[in-house]
């Protein structure tokens, strides 16, 4: 009995109900592109829309948290879950009121954590040399680490590009992924 290859092209077209949707997929990859490239266009705005998207979420969020706590109060950690919720809506309500201060400090979160993480990946890499292809995790690692450095090394002025440009950079490699994804699925006519 022969074994079927599970990475093969035709097992991940199969697997993925792409082809009677291609059209979809197609249409929402250009609409993943456009945002992209807007994003990247005007990274201040994509960066401060970012930033005023998760100070709405905190504030939500956290709102939801303190209604919860508040119909539960006999429950265990009821003080706990009240400090939370308050620290959400703070948290949000403060990045609402001072959004250019907030993009400056999520920026600055966020080469923190190019940081670190480049760091834990050029790590992980350097311990797995025995695998092959450990050198992507390598060069994906100082990558990391020197966006992050960039970032860094420019705050706070960074700012101003950094998140946009970041959401500008996935957006855009979002959309050509699915339209790729979606034209291969129209070829093969999975």
């Amino acid at each position: 009995m022969a074994q079927r290859n599970p990475t093969s092209t035709r097992d991940f077209t199969s697997a993925v109900p792409v082809g009677p949707n291609w059209r979809w997929f197609l249409a929402l990859g250009v609409l993943w592109l456009l945002l992209g490239l807007s994003a990247l266009l005007l990274p201040f705005a994509a960066g401060l829309a970012v930033e005023l998207l998760i100070a709405i979420l905190l504030v939500v969020g956290g709102i939801g948290q303190l209604v919860q706590a508040f119909r539960g109060r006999g429950w265990p950690n009821h003080a706990l879950q009240v400090i939370g919720g308050a620290l959400a809506v703070l948290a949000g309500g403060l990045l609402l009121l001072f959004p250019f201060q907030g993009m400056a400090t999520l920026t600055l979160i966020l080469s923190a954590f190019f940081v670190a993480s480049g760091i834990l990946k050029i790590v992980i890499a350097l311990q797995n040399r025995a695998f092959a292809q450990w050198d992507w995790l390598l060069v994906s690692g100082i990558l990391g680490l020197f966006i992050g450095l960039l970032i860094a090394l420019g705050w706070p002025a960074s700012a101003v590009w950094a998140i946009g440009l970041l959401v500008g950079i996935d957006f855009t490699f979002t959309g050509a992924a699915m339209i790729a994804l979606s034209l291969s699925a129209r070829r093969s006519g999975a």
